[in-house]
């Protein structure tokens, strides 16, 4: 579904996706939550596809705080 997301709104397959936009994300949602959050609002990104990608809840839950600011 995240990959789905990706591929839609980046205009790249859903392979491309995961191979190469995914892990930049990743690095995104690691490091600099505000920006991670206007991504996935863009993205239309639930609560559990961000935490998938952050591999973090504490983290997650800082990103959707920024979302609903």
């Amino acid at each position: 579904e995240i990959c789905r997301r990706i591929a839609s709104k980046c205009h790249v397959s859903r392979k491309c996706a995961n191979a190469e936009v995914l892990p930049f994300l990743r690095v995104i949602f690691e490091g600099n939550p505000k920006m991670a959050a206007g991504i996935a609002k863009w993205l239309d990104l639930s609560e559990d596809m961000i935490r998938f990608i952050v591999g973090d809840r504490r983290k997650a839950k800082e990103i959707v705080k920024y979302m609903r600011k």
